[in-house]
């Protein structure tokens, strides 16, 4: 594709402007395949080669994604509750009150901004990946919850099953429906 893109017949300023960016395109790509590099070094090392196992044992969880989540969360023992944890990671409503009304909303916009999103996106790979959280996808997008609210609740859920991984040392095992 990038050879093709550079053979394209284009005026001066066309090509010059096409030029620029894909010599980002290839430093920008060259990047990505070096830190990679680093982040598989990184997990073969005796601290992290264990949990990254584990961690990959979870229906749509890689090597970046496990990596992000033990250099993030540095040691899952510190939070001592569930609770603790999705709060951390932003998977708590958001909450008005004023006097004695008090209302609950979607979640917070205070988030832990890496870990959140690959949460939200490994959510969607593993609803096709696991069955049983395949099916609690359907039921709640059948109930009337739009996807991406539905996919929220998902990611709460592998969140809470990552946790359980972690905590007990155990491979992942997916569920039968």
């Amino acid at each position: 594709m990038i050879n093709w893109l550079k053979e394209i017949d284009l005026s001066l300023s066309l090509r010059l402007t096409l030029n620029g960016l894909l010599e980002d395109y290839e430093r920008l790509a060259e990047k990505k395949k070096c830190i990679t590099k680093q982040i598989t070094e990184l997990s073969r090392t005796s601290r992290y080669e264990q949990d990254v196992k584990l961690l990959r044992s979870v229906p749509g969880i890689g090597l970046v994604i496990a990596m992000a989540f033990l250099t993030e969360l540095e040691n899952m023992n510190r939070f001592k509750t569930f609770d603790q944890l999705c709060s951390f990671i932003g998977f708590v409503p958001s909450t008005k009150s004023s006097g004695e009304k008090e209302s609950v909303g979607e979640i917070t916009s205070r988030a832990q901004v890496i870990l959140r999103p690959l949460l939200i996106e490994a959510s969607w790979i593993a609803v096709q990946k696991d069955p049983a959280l395949a099916c609690r996808y359907a039921e709640l997008c059948h109930k009337g919850l739009m996807p991406n609210k539905a996919i929220i609740r998902i990611a709460k859920k592998l969140l809470r099953r990552i946790r359980f991984v972690l905590k007990n040392k155990e491979l992942y095992k997916l569920e039968v429906v």
